[in-house]
């Protein structure tokens, strides 16, 4: 609704590991609501979303928000979350992040 606004923050490390939001429809609106995220260096994305658009991003670690009060009827979002299976602890495993095995050798002729 008009006026709607999302503070920035982060999500909880135990059930975001990585998030999409899918923008379903937008009515009414007169500017643009942007999307804040600031990437893991600290720099600052403003995405503006298209109904279809879908943006992924690392939400317990990236800080995210809206905060620019909406200036329009309605915007509707679908949130997906992802963490490991299992593993509600994955942010404290010391192997997440780091290169996995080179696989390319098994594909080469």
């Amino acid at each position: 609704y008009d006026g709607a606004w999302l503070s920035n923050h982060v999500d909880r490390e135990a059930t975001h590991a990585a998030s999409a939001i899918i923008n379903v429809a937008q009515v009414g609106m007169r500017e643009d609501w942007e999307v804040h995220i600031w990437d893991i260096h600290g720099h600052r994305h403003r995405v503006a979303m298209e109904p279809g658009d879908a943006l992924l991003y690392e939400s317990a670690r990236c800080m995210h928000g809206s905060p620019v009060p909406l200036e329009g009827a309605e915007y509707t979002n679908v949130f997906v979350h992802y963490r490991p299976v299992g593993n509600p602890k994955w942010y404290q495993d010391e192997s997440v992040g780091k290169a996995g095995p080179d696989i390319t050798a098994a594909f080469d002729p």
